[in-house]
């Protein structure tokens, strides 16, 4: 059996009641869209290694990285819930009658909606920088999640729903971010993540549940999340959502480059946040991260 004690485990989450739910249309400011605000406040750029006040020096460029980054972080978003209902469809016989498991597909059906109805707003608001911006797009994409990438179906659902936990502790850890900037933000971007952040706490239990109940060895375990640390390293600004609108500006305004630079995943504020903050307490319980072993400076 993939998931031991299944029946106990997920009955509990199965019997919560639905409350928490957002609807699409009543509770999103959609007629907002065209309100003023940035997608990125001074306090959250600087954690990311965006220079806000030195970027705003050269309002272009400032205005590119602002509408970029709306855009980016709302498909990136859009790909990784793309990715989990994928999964869960190829998976769900293996999944068996979860309640838990269906209410987050649905609820991702909602977010993808979501975030694919802002960013459409935001391209259908810079026509001419469209094809510029998806040129230069890659996108956070996780390794496939289907059996014949990985050595065993355990392997399998761990990758698969460690790199989910730690996406949705990253959404609510956004939006309590944003919520001390909320007066510089543009209003629909800020009650999407709002919306978003509320659902995504309930499935933030789904997740470590999922893990606690997984058939999966210390050893096999340890090893996962070192791989699984490893490659967030290497994709770590296309999870952020920030590579693309970074790219554009330092691309089409080389003199607001110094604000925008490529900052190692260690040297970010953020990357701290996420290692060291409660936010992310269910990620590193199921995938404790262990710093690379520095080299050692030889002696004359």
């Amino acid at each position: 059996m993939l998931y031991s004690d299944s029946q106990n485990v997920f009955g509990k989450l199965d019997g919560r009641n639905v409350n928490y739910r957002f609807d699409l249309n009543a509770d999103i400011p959609w007629e907002l869209c065209g309100a003023e605000g940035v997608h990125l406040g001074p306090k959250f750029c600087a954690k990311l290694g965006v220079d806000f006040d030195g970027l705003r020096e050269h309002p272009k460029a400032f205005e590119l990285f602002q509408w970029a980054v709306g855009i980016e972080v709302s498909e990136a978003f859009y790909i990784l819930e793309s990715y989990l209902l994928d999964f869960v469809d190829d998976e769900h016989n293996t999944l068996g009658p979860n309640r838990s498991a269906l209410l987050l597909y649905q609820e991702e059906v909602k977010h993808m909606e979501l975030f694919r109805r802002y960013a459409d707003y935001l391209r259908a608001s810079k026509p001419d920088w469209v094809e510029e911006f998806d040129n230069l797009f890659t996108g956070y994409k996780p390794h496939p999640y289907t059996k014949d990438n990985y050595p065993s179906e355990s392997i399998q659902h761990y990758f698969f729903w460690i790199k989910t936990l730690l996406f949705e502790e990253y959404t609510v850890y956004l939006h309590r971010e944003l919520i001390q900037e909320k007066d510089l933000l543009q209003p629909v971007w800020f009650a999407a993540h709002a919306a978003h952040a509320r659902e995504e706490k309930q499935h933030i239990i789904t997740d470590a549940a999922h893990l606690d109940a997984l058939e999966i060895s210390n050893v096999e375990k340890r090893a996962c999340a070192h791989a699984f640390w490893s490659h967030f390293e290497e994709t770590f600004n296309e999870f952020l959502g920030i590579a693309t609108a970074k790219a554009l500006v330092r691309k089409h305004f080389p003199k607001a480059a110094f604000a925008v630079e490529e900052v190692r995943m260690q040297e970010q504020a953020i990357f701290k946040d996420i290692i060291d903050e409660r936010s992310y307490r269910h990620t590193l319980r199921h995938a404790p991260y262990v710093a690379p072993r520095q080299n050692p400076i030889p002696s004359a």
